[in-house]
């Protein structure tokens, strides 16, 4: 049997009980097990502790990307809006080359931009046509509504080439300026206007009896096609 040193007397110590002072070996191992679960606990409990707290920071660190990156998509929704309506307005001055310029900036955004650049393309062949047409018809209908002019029949000459030329225009089912010639050439007024009095002239519109119903009658024709709205000016 092992020999041992009694802690409290000195006494050899044979067995688990010291002979000389009664102290026990027993609680000592006792005492030895109760450490060694009390580490192996606060192990444990440290081990969750920290998993749980990793947790938590990884879900922080989550939210934090997400915010992020709902913040990034916001703020790129926002320029690729800003952009579209900065299309818009180089539309109305038919500066075609920095539409062209923009378009490039919104596919860098990861804009889809499906069919628009073959319509530029197709606007850049009509937007003249179109122009020309509005701007004719606003003058006539200016010039007749105010008096300033010495011949209905010259004024309606000015709008024969312009209607012709809606009349016979190229559409595009994706193009504005295409849209807006159909809903022109759709409308009743252009055609009462373009077979009764711009291609017509078996009636004298500048008989001087009856020249101001005739002004009076074409303004009420030009005047419903100007509400139509030009998408360039």
């Amino acid at each position: 049997m092992e020999i041992k040193k009694c802690p409290e007397c000195g006494a050899e110590v044979e067995g688990k009980t010291c002979s000389n002072c009664g102290y026990s070996f027993k609680k000592k191992y006792r005492k030895k097990i109760i450490i060694v679960l009390a580490v192996l606990v606060l192990l444990v409990g440290g081990g969750s502790l920290g998993y749980v707290k990793y947790q938590q920071y990884t879900k922080e660190q989550e939210k934090i990307a997400a915010e992020k990156a709902k913040e990034a998509e916001e703020e790129k929704k926002a320029k690729i809006d800003e952009l579209l309506k900065k299309v818009e307005e180089l539309y109305k001055d038919q500066n075609f080359d920095q539409v062209s310029n923009i378009y490039d900036e919104l596919e860098k955004l990861g804009y889809e931009l499906g069919s628009k650049r073959d319509t530029l393309e197709y606007d850049k062949t009509v937007a003249k046509d179109i122009a020309e047409f509005h701007s004719t018809l606003k003058k006539v209908d200016s010039n007749l509504e105010s008096g300033s002019y010495l011949s209905i029949r010259e004024e309606l000459d000015k709008l024969k080439k312009p209607m012709k030329t809606i009349k016979n225009l190229e559409t595009n089912p994706y193009s504005k300026l295409s849209n807006y010639a159909l809903n022109i050439r759709s409308n009743l007024m252009f055609d009462l206007l373009y077979d009764q009095y711009v291609y017509s002239a078996e009636t004298n519109v500048d008989h001087g009896l009856v020249q101001n119903g005739y002004a009076m009658i074409v303004t009420t024709y030009t005047d419903e096609l100007l509400k139509i709205d030009c998408p360039i000016d």
